[in-house]
């Protein structure tokens, strides 16, 4: 099911009891508010969730096991795939989290390009910078049916598999990285074999039931700058290490639940559909730092620049991990509240043309309740209107004209809302904001303060 996938609005790593990675509770972009508030909950309690859930997801993957078994009788047959053969020009997939159609698709998010043939019903789920995933239509998250492609920085240190913070075992050094594992990784049938055009090494691997599980997975094993991939214990891992000449390696990790899995029926045809491109450098160095380039990182106070408006310059009132995508940015402290920032550019009901226009939708909308209305003026130079509101989880505003699901903003329990009138056709927003206690609002409000009383145009 695509819904146990995490969409990637935001790429912090948190460290759960029971899952290695979470993606950080990304505010009100894109996702349910309701979900958020969910991944805030305190680990205790996400811990029996998860335990209780990951029963029942057991007897329902039995149940669906059979149901699929019924079923198969009555699906046509895959298209045979032939061995893929390159082309740049086949057309480029861009989307994520949805069904992929049978056919060649080129895929860029690896710096290395790559096409595939899609002959079975699969899902491409996250297909962003350094990963692209592939799944089965029933995949319950990672290692559930599985197909990633992943270009990562670093490998994890095999004397702490389960910590993202210990130091880094060099990417060229596959053969002593699989030599130095601890007793517990087992790794079996390593081989040399051909991948995507490429001499490549595959090797599968599955954790003891002994394995000693860290804090934040029970072993990491790919990290890149945005993201990592990691091994749990149940399941059963193929792996493949695609060289890259002197660049850094591309690897791909089938997750499943054994050698014998029906889902490896499709993973030979992808695998045989799969045809790696000219080697590229890797779209995010090790060395780059993430938010200079407009990417979801830890921000250090003082003056940043974010990709809203042209560029939006700001002092930033203390460190904070900002998630930034074009058109919007999103603010967190350490706390469940956040600033968004965003031009506004329409609603359901229309566009957004005024900064009166913004407090009018909001005043209509029938999940927000304005507490007041005032008149202010923004670094001394823009006019603008101060919103106090009330909310509850419905989609309201967006950066996109006409309206689009896909970037909205969803309105606050508590929150003050900034429209800004900065000479755009639409005004800019600024929000302080939390869908918990009235509280939590210290910090965004701090933060809102400072940007509000340093804002520039980037362009000037």
């Amino acid at each position: 099911m695509k819904k146990h996938w995490t969409r990637p609005r935001c790429f912090r790593l948190l460290a759960a009891s029971s899952l290695a990675i979470v993606l950080g509770s990304c505010g009100s972009s894109g996702a349910d508010p309701e979900e958020q508030s969910a991944a805030a909950a305190d680990s205790s309690n996400e811990s029996a969730t998860e335990v209780a859930a990951e029963s029942e997801q057991s007897n329902d993957l039995e149940q669906e096991g059979t149901d699929e078994v019924a079923a198969s009788a009555d699906e046509p047959a895959p298209e045979p795939v032939v061995a893929g053969v390159f082309d740049a020009q086949e057309q480029l997939f861009e989307e994520q989290f949805t069904d992929i159609g049978a056919g060649t698709y080129r895929f860029n998010r690896l710096g290395t390009e790559f096409t595939i043939q899609i002959a079975d019903p699969v899902v491409v789920q996250p297909n962003e910078k350094t990963r692209v995933v592939f799944s089965s239509q029933s995949s319950r998250g990672p290692g559930d049916d599985d197909f990633i492609l992943f270009r990562p920085n670093w490998l994890s240190s095999p004397e702490d598999l389960g910590s993202q913070e210990t130091e880094s075992w060099a990417l060229t050094d596959i053969d002593g990285w699989l030599d130095d594992l601890p007793s517990t990784v087992v790794v079996t049938d390593r081989r040399s074999e051909e991948l995507g055009g490429v001499a490549a090494i595959s090797f599968d691997l599955q954790l003891a039931e002994d394995h000693r599980c860290g804090p934040d997975a029970c072993a990491f094993f790919l990290k890149s700058q945005l993201d990592a991939v990691w091994f749990e214990k149940g399941r059963f891992y193929r792996v493949w290490y695609v060289p890259q000449g002197n660049q850094s390696p591309i690897f791909v990790v089938v997750g499943s639940s054994g050698p014998d899995d029906s889902w490896f029926e499709t993973v030979d045809r992808l695998r045989t559909g799969l045809a790696f491109g000219p080697a590229a450098p890797h779209p995010i160095a090790a060395d780059v730092v993430l938010w200079e380039e407009g990417l979801p990182s830890d921000v250090p106070a003082g003056v940043v620049t974010i990709p809203v408006a042209g560029g939006l310059t700001f002092e930033l009132d203390e460190e904070r991990f900002i998630f930034q995508v074009e058109g919007y940015a999103a603010i967190y402290p350490d706390a469940p509240a956040q600033n968004d920032i965003f031009i506004a550019r329409s609603t359901q009901a229309g566009p957004i043309d005024s900064i009166q226009s913004g407090v009018e939708r909001l005043e209509e909308h029938s999940s927000i309740e304005v507490i007041g209305v005032e008149d202010v003026m923004v670094g001394e130079r823009w006019p603008a209107k101060k919103v106090e509101i009330e909310g509850r989880s419905s989609p309201v505003l967006s950066w996109s004209d006409p309206f689009d699901e896909q970037n909205i903003w969803f309105p606050p329990v508590f929150g003050t809302v900034w429209f800004i009138d900065i000479g755009e056709s639409s005004p800019l927003v600024v929000t302080s904001e939390t869908f918990e206690g009235r509280e939590f609002l210290a910090a965004p409000n701090a933060t809102a303060e400072r940007l509000l009383a340093t804002l520039e145009l980037a362009a000037g």
